[in-house]
């Protein structure tokens, strides 16, 4: 009996007339062995031929063996997934923009125009509510506060695919977040950092957003322009700032190479799905972690002071391009891969880092860790932070 196969092959011949315990015979033929230089491809036992059969025994091939099923990976995209190429109402989704917990944004373009838009497609429960919030709320502030429109980047449309709730907004620029890790723009000048943070206390007085942070706040324009100034030794040098300090004298007299600022510090605050309407109930888990404020931490109630925590966050971040809070991550379960390493510092070293002492001020009232303690937005428009701007009404 025999089988050919191009597997590996192992050959034995069986005797027939000898039984288990029977003595093997002194006539039998010597077993025969290989050169040692030809590759093992088989084994052969010789006895007798008048008293044996042959055999053929195939070692198995690995590489036709089936994949375990744990193993075994599929190659169709599962039918809720959202592509490239995918068409939304008018607007077919180009690249992929960001994603968190409550969804992904997506920039998308307008058929038939060169006009494109930012498509938010919410994650299925727990946030198959987040979609009728935001339109709740869009009307809110549309009827009863339009001088809070120029803060606040409002959904123009929604829309339904694959059974997942869509925003449709205007797409801006860039985020606070791609801001900060642009090193040819820091550090900023001092009147921009203020006036973003100006407005982000303005756009706060209307709503509760409960997740503020540098990725919710976008530039409405992110062009620049190159500057020089007249330094103190009469000659033009390269700076980020029409503002001066003593202490950069050093720095601006060794830098000579132009350095850019933005045209304009105009932000708006997006990703409104979230925000908390009048009477409603607080949520849980509420934020992002490093700009959490404690009473959400603790899963208390919260509320506009809890922006104000997370704006205070965010002004730090602008001035130093650092966390003030990067340890609230540790208790927020395992971390993205491509999180930054924690920098774990003491409060004097945190605030070292800033140093104009009216921002320090201004930073430290508004993150206090006491809800009661902490000031509301209203109240903070008012802090000599701001300058001049503390004349304006608040609301």
């Amino acid at each position: 009996m025999s089988t050919q196969s191009n597997s590996q092959q192992e050959r034995v011949d069986v005797p027939t007339n000898v039984s288990d315990h029977s003595t093997p015979s002194t006539d039998a033929a010597p077993v025969s062995t290989q050169d040692p230089s030809d590759p093992p491809s088989s084994i052969q036992m010789q006895i007798p031929p008048t008293s044996a059969v042959s055999v053929v025994i195939e070692a198995p091939d690995v590489d036709q063996q089936p994949v375990p099923p744990l193993l075994q990976t599929s190659t169709t995209a599962p039918p809720d997934e959202v592509r490239a190429g995918d068409i939304i109402g008018g607007y077919t989704l180009a690249t992929i923009m960001g994603r968190g917990s409550s969804g992904e944004v997506w920039k998308a373009k307008l058929n038939g125009t060169n006009q494109f838009a930012a498509i938010k497609i919410l994650n299925p429960k727990p946030h198959a509510q987040s979609a009728k919030s935001c339109l709740i709320a869009t009307h809110m502030i549309k009827d009863l506060a339009q001088q809070a429109l120029q803060y606040l980047c409002l959904p123009e449309d929604m829309s339904k695919f694959k059974g997942r709730e869509c925003i449709v907004s205007r797409l801006y620029a860039m985020d606070l977040a791609c801001l900060i890790e642009t090193d040819r723009l820091f550090p900023l000048p001092i009147n921009h950092s203020n006036a973003m943070i100006w407005q982000l206390l303005k756009g706060l007085c209307w709503i509760t957003h409960g997740d503020i942070k540098p990725g919710n706040i976008l530039l409405k324009d992110s062009s620049t322009v190159s500057t020089r100034h007249l330094g103190p030794d009469g000659f033009f040098r390269s700076r980020s700032s029409a503002n001066f300090n003593i202490s950069s004298i050093h720095q601006i007299l060794t830098n000579s190479r132009v350095q850019e600022i933005l045209k304009s510090p105009e932000i708006v605050i997006c990703d409104i799905d979230e925000a908390r309407l009048p009477r409603q109930e607080t949520y849980h888990p509420a934020g992002t972690p490093s700009y959490r404020a404690p009473e959400m931490v603790e899963c208390l109630y919260w509320n506009q002071k809890a922006d104000v925590f997370a704006a205070g966050c965010v002004a730090y971040e602008l001035l130093t391009r650092r966390l003030l809070f990067p340890e609230q991550r540790l208790t927020s379960g395992p971390m993205p891969y491509h999180h930054h390493p924690i920098e774990i510092s003491s409060p004097a070293a945190k605030w070292a880092r800033v140093s104009n002492p009216d921002a320090l001020d201004f930073i430290k009232k508004a993150t206090n860790r006491n809800a009661a303690k902490r000031p509301n937005s209203n109240v903070l428009l008012k802090h000599k932070f701001f300058g001049q701007l503390v004349h304006l009404p608040t609301n």
